[in-house]
């Protein structure tokens, strides 16, 4: 079964989610991409 807590799952997937949401984050100011940021890490 795969461990989906290990940095590797949590890399890639992070890796997807800001693939598919660059066209949206573009439009924020960096203020707002980094607290985007720490939210999706802290899930």
């Amino acid at each position: 079964m795969t461990n989906t807590n290990s940095p590797q799952f949590n890399k890639y997937k992070f890796a997807e989610l800001t693939d598919k949401l660059s066209p949206y984050i573009d439009d924020l100011s960096d203020h707002q991409k980094q607290i985007g940021i720490e939210t999706l890490q802290d899930c």
